[in-house]
């Protein structure tokens, strides 16, 4: 993959538990790592899910993520979620496929434009 192909910035999160300052816990997204990627729309697959939009469901195909294999995005996991930070769109990561040696290809459902 061209680095020009990468033109979305995502920030990974993961959900973990850290100190509320008062001696107790909460759970909060705290940053894994943050790439360029290049994000696409997953077009003719059927496999899509329906959320709640204004009072109404609506059908988000699931999105692909592709971005370089490096030890920072390695640590990324199917518990965890994506922000693209160009378009403002929540992701979650469904799965995670090598796309060879230098290369990661996710499987993300779309969950809400902010």
């Amino acid at each position: 993959m061209q680095a020009g192909q990468l033109t979305d910035r995502v920030i990974f999160e993961r959900r973990t538990q850290v100190s509320d300052g008062a001696g107790g816990y909460v759970n909060d997204w705290v940053e894994v790592t943050t790439t360029l990627a290049k994000v696409e729309r997953i077009s003719g697959v059927s496999q899509e899910v329906e959320r709640m939009n204004a009072g109404g469901l609506i059908a988000a195909p699931p999105v692909r993520v592709h971005l370089r294999a490096t030890a920072s995005t390695r640590e990324i996991a199917t518990k965890d979620r994506a922000r693209n930070l160009t378009t403002g769109e929540m992701m979650d990561v469904q799965s995670i496929q090598p796309g060879s040696r230098r290369r990661l290809v996710l499987t993300c459902l779309l969950t809400e434009v902010v």
